[in-house]
């Protein structure tokens, strides 16, 4: 049998000396939307990035950097627009007009990571996020119509529904 024993005068080893609630802390919601689809170089779909934040009501949140890994298209900070009161995270003038101009792959994730800084007066907490880049594959009417005639007629066995 292994017993343990551990004592420890809180007052000189820096542990709670009770009654300190004084923190400041950032988590992420769990029910967050992190990909922005793009139609034709305009934003279709933001993406939804939602904070929780303990110990500070008076704190303000900015894009401090973008870590764009091996992605073909290079985007700073700048070229995304995060409003905090909708959660919403979509890409700012320069980034449409990075976007347009390059060549992306539809269908394609391109996942970049977002760090995010939240200040208060007294601290400060860093937190990333990857979001995912997708453009949409857009597709005309033509299209679709020459999908419908290519699958020819499509017969439907009756079942029984008693």
């Amino acid at each position: 049998m292994l017993f343990s024993v551990s004592c420890s005068n809180e007052g000189t080893t820096g542990g709670d000396t009770g009654g300190n609630y004084n923190y400041f802390s950032v988590s992420e919601e769990w029910n967050n939307s992190k990909d922005i689809t793009l139609a034709n170089s305009v934003v279709s779909t933001a993406a939804t990035v939602g904070f929780s934040v303990y110990g500070s009501t008076s704190y303000t949140v900015s894009i401090e950097s973008v870590d764009s890994g091996s992605n073909p298209l290079n985007l700073v900070a700048g070229d995304f627009d995060y409003t905090e009161s909708t959660k919403t995270l979509t890409l700012s003038y320069s980034g449409r007009n990075k976007i347009s101009s390059a060549s992306l792959t539809a269908k394609q994730k391109y996942q970049y990571t977002i760090t995010f800084k939240f200040e208060t007066s007294s601290d400060s907490k860093i937190f990333d996020v990857n979001v995912n880049l997708i453009k949409a594959e857009v597709i005309t009417k033509t299209e679709i119509e020459a999908m419908i005639k290519s699958m020819g007629t499509i017969y439907i066995p009756a079942t029984n529904m008693a």
